[in-house]
């Protein structure tokens, strides 16, 4: 009995031995791991509320970096659209500048053309002004003393004078005919044309049955034209009585 009472001691010491030991080594492995741990700087693995919390002020945080990135792109957009706003208004108002300039510009061209469109035409009629100037003197002072009486001019005289005057009157004219063709003005004389209700204006008829009717007989005053309008029309007086029919618009 002694025998199996010392067996029942030793194995029951046997069997805490093994559990204390057993023990030490779980403490020891959770101090090692814990240690391990400090050491590395590592957290414990977080409780499952503390995750949740974790995981929504990582939200938190994402959002608020995202917030920052778009404000910063508003900010960029708006120095962009202001720049922008600043150059598209700068070359508004140069365009306006240069529009009223242009229009000023215009208006005085046009007040100059009203004023001055004529100063060449005009300067060429001076030589004009000039020709009928020097005829008129060179006679004045005959013409005074005929007719105060004191000048007696025998027939050749007076042809020498009439034929003297009617070479300056010529040379005024040719000088006058040049000018205004120079501006595109010419003269036409329609005699013996048919006639031209748009060139001609007819005064009177003149009965000659051997004439074919509607021919310009007699030129009283010349047309003019400029370039192909005409700005006087030929005053003139027509055969009737011939081969063809008056034209209507002719006064007797």
């Amino acid at each position: 009995r002694r025998s199996s009472d010392l067996t029942s001691v030793l194995s029951l010491a046997r069997t805490r031995g093994i559990r204390l030991v057993s023990a030490h080594s779980q403490v020891w492995n959770r101090g090692f791991l814990q240690g391990r741990a400090l050491l590395q700087n590592d957290k414990p693995e977080p409780e499952p509320a503390d995750a949740a919390k974790a995981g929504e002020e990582s939200s938190e945080q994402t959002l608020l970096q995202d917030v920052e990135i778009l404000r910063k792109e508003l900010d960029t957009a708006k120095t962009e659209l202001k720049t922008k706003t600043t150059e598209l208004t700068d070359r508004l108002l140069r365009a306006l500048a240069e529009t009223e300039n242009i229009r000023t510009r215009g208006t005085r061209e046009i007040e100059n053309t009203r004023k001055y469109g004529i100063q060449k035409f005009a300067v060429g009629l001076l030589d004009v002004a000039d020709n009928l100037t020097r005829a008129r003197e060179s006679v004045k002072d005959v013409v005074a003393q005929l007719q105060a009486g004191k000048m007696d001019l025998s027939a050749q005289e007076y042809a020498d004078l009439l034929k003297n005057l009617h070479q300056g009157v010529t040379m005024t004219e040719n000088a006058f005919q040049k000018t205004m063709a120079q501006f595109g003005v010419e003269r036409f004389d329609p005699t013996g044309q048919k006639f031209d209700p748009h060139q001609h204006e007819a005064l009177f008829d003149i009965p000659d049955p051997s004439k074919e009717a509607n021919t310009v007989a007699q030129v009283l005053v010349v047309g003019y034209k400029l370039g192909d309008r005409v700005i006087r029309p030929a005053k003139v007086g027509c055969y009737k009585g011939g081969p063809e029919a008056a034209t209507n618009g002719k006064s007797q």
